[in-house]
């Protein structure tokens, strides 16, 4: 171009910062102009000054663009579940394999890259996971350094454990800090799935559903009673029904739900006369009398002194009392602290007693009433010995390894037995730790004889009562008279 004596040019250039630029803090830029006057080639020049004297250089110093410092990390951490079994389950002896990805997604290096991670399973339980350790770096970075948009990998295991398992789900979160330059533990994250369909875009933990070892066998057995004598199960007789639920896998059970499914031979739906009830054994306390720990005496059950044991209301519950050291210690109970002796009555609803306190077979039994809210033991005939019951109503759950029974009748009716049939089934549904409803069986008879080993009905063959007399009469008529 040409200037004139005393004109001015302006030209205009444009940079795209890059993240490598960005990371150095700064952009340094100085232009230098050539030209020629007249009758010359290329005898004029100067390099551009930033137009800041104050700045202490008065000349032909560069124009500096400071980069801001934006520090800043992600971390990611996503599972890969081995099924080392090849059960098709995520359940014990599985092998979650995580990985970490940890990106500086700022403008300067990272210096003192630290993870920290938890692994729990869904009852909060703290577990033990291999690693995190080291893999690799996009940008050939250790595993403690990070440069601007470099991403390193890390990775972690974990072998589940059989209580992990039972929980429901493995919960994984690792978290991270680094130092930007002149500062100390200035940048973090805390991990993020890796999934955003889920709905949370940031910082949700990594969780790996698991499986439970839980199982159940339901059986259901049929007895008749004959009320009529006659040998023959018809119209009248009762049906007894005892369900068997055994808890075959390694955890508790909860939420029993049960189904019953009676019909006759023709399809046609029937009630049970009385629904079906679990059976709770009866739970025996040893009583003993020992010195309380302020003095005096004190009852002990089952070795724990002034023991608050619970009752579950409808259970059944036995106290005995055949340790000499009951001796003129009778246990007695009421609805009032300390009994008698607090005021307060004797409570005698659902209990019975046998013997005397201190000999060999005594003992005090109780059934708790369905309305019960409060009870209370204590000695007869000395102030201060007992304590208080929990009264609560009774658990709807099946511990590992155990086997619990319902009961249910159905009275025949003419009808049903008509048809030459009553057939029965249960189907059970219960709940292992973490899950709903994910545990079933359907009934099996328990008669592995009959050619079906698993889940048939329960089968009573019923005759209906069909009878007919027939009365034959004759009368004649003496038509000669002759009386014969």
């Amino acid at each position: 171009g040409t200037l004139m004596a005393n004109e001015i040019s302006t030209y205009r250039a444009y940079y795209i910062i890059s993240d490598t630029a960005a990371a150095t803090l700064l952009i340094s830029n100085q232009a230098i102009a050539v030209g020629s006057s007249p009758g010359n080639t290329n005898n004029v020049n100067d390099t551009s000054d930033n137009g800041d004297d104050t700045d202490g250089n008065t000349v032909d110093d560069p124009t500096v663009t400071e980069i801001t410092p934006r520090p800043s990390i992600e971390i990611s951490k996503t599972a890969l579940v081995q099924d080392q079994n090849s059960n098709g389950k995520t359940d014990q002896g599985d092998i979650i394999i995580y990985t970490i990805t940890v990106t500086n997604t700022g403008n300067v290096a990272l210096t003192g890259v630290n993870l920290t991670d938890t692994l729990t399973d869904n009852n909060n339980n703290n577990l033990s996971i291999t690693g995190p350790s080291f893999s690799s770096s996009s940008m050939g970075s250790g595993p403690a350094n990070l440069l601007p948009g470099e991403t390193a990998s890390h990775d972690a295991s974990y072998l589940i454990e059989q209580n992990a398992a039972n929980s429901g789900a493995i919960i994984n979160t690792v978290s991270v800090t680094a130092s930007s330059p002149g500062q100390s533990n200035d940048v973090s994250d805390i991990s993020d799935d890796g999934d955003d369909t889920d709905g949370n875009t940031v910082d949700d933990k990594t969780i790996v559903q698991t499986q439970s070892d839980a199982t159940i066998e339901v059986t259901k057995t049929a007895q008749v009673t004959q009320n009529d004598g006659n040998l023959t199960n018809d119209a009248g007789d009762l049906i007894t029904y005892t369900i068997t639920v055994e808890n075959t896998g390694n955890v508790n059970l909860s939420d029993i739900q049960i189904t019953d499914n009676l019909k006759d031979a023709s399809n046609n739906n029937l009630s049970l006369t009385t629904s079906l009830t679990r059976d709770y054994p009866v739970v025996e306390i040893n009583v003993t009398v020992g010195a309380a720990s302020l003095g005096g005496n004190a009852y002990y059950f089952d070795g724990v002194e002034k023991a608050q044991i619970t009752l579950e209301r409808g259970r059944v519950y036995k106290f005995i009392q055949s340790s000499g050291t009951n001796l003129s210690h009778p246990i007695a109970f009421s609805t009032t602290n300390n009994g008698t002796h607090g005021g307060g009555g004797v409570y005698n609803t659902g209990v019975t007693s046998s013997g005397t306190a201190g000999n060999n077979g005594a003992y005090t039994q109780i059934t708790v009433d369905q309305n019960l809210t409060a009870l209370h033991y204590y000695c007869v005939n000395h102030s201060g010995m007992g304590s208080n019951f929990v009264i609560s109503n009774p658990s709807n759950i099946i511990t590992e390894s155990t086997v619990v029974t319902y009961t249910g009748t159905y009275l025949i009716e003419q009808s049903a037995a008509n048809t030459g049939k009553v057939i029965n089934s249960a189907t059970v549904v219960a709940s292992s730790p973490g899950g709903n409803g994910d545990v079933s069986d359907v009934s099996d008879d328990g008669d592995d004889t009959d050619g079906n080993t698993t889940n048939d009905p329960t089968v009573v063959q019923t005759t209906s009562d069909v009878s007919i007399e027939v009365t034959k009469s004759a009368s004649y008529v003496d038509n000669n008279s002759n009386g014969k």
